[in-house]
């Protein structure tokens, strides 16, 4: 994949003070890293700032040119009785063996999936403003909507053995 830098995101004076913590809230909890120099092979993405309901900040990867660069491999999600039949015959198997069973919920994700370190290089966000101006390198990522094509693999994969 190509390299490409864009122009960071300017955060407007009344949120500095609440990105700033939220930055530091993230890389305290590892989804993030700062950056302090831009080495080979890194996209800089700009970042989406935007105010929750609840008054918090979230801050994420404008991906739209990221997006048109990625070549993606296409897989069907696998349904219900797909998964309950391979379910049955992992615990059929061996009844011995430890098995974990757990839910899936789209509505809340499905908590954050560690990046590859060559996919984290595509990951990082420019925020000019304050003292939380920086490059910052996702090293985690939530949400089922930006991981689609990777979901129904790691499904499959759970079960391929």
């Amino acid at each position: 994949m190509e390299v490409f830098q864009q122009k960071g995101s300017r955060i407007s004076i009344h949120l500095q003070k609440a990105v700033e913590a939220e930055l530091e809230r993230l890389q305290k909890e590892g989804h993030h890293e700062k950056l302090e120099e831009i080495g080979e092979n890194i996209c800089v993405n700009p970042a989406v700032i935007a105010r929750k309901c609840d008054k918090s900040i979230k801050i994420a990867l404008d991906a739209k040119e990221l997006n048109k660069r990625i070549i993606r491999k296409r897989m069907q999600m696998p349904n219900l009785d797909e998964l309950k039949d391979r379910i049955s015959i992992e615990i059929t198997r061996d009844p011995n063996s430890d098995l974990w069973i757990t839910t899936i919920d789209p509505k809340y994700s499905f908590g954050q999936v560690k990046l590859a370190k060559n996919t984290a290089k595509r990951c990082v966000i420019a925020i000019v403003g304050g003292k939380a101006t920086g490059n910052y390198q996702f090293t985690c990522i939530s949400g089922l909507g930006r991981l689609a094509s990777c979901f129904p693999r790691e499904i499959r994969s759970k079960f391929d053995k």
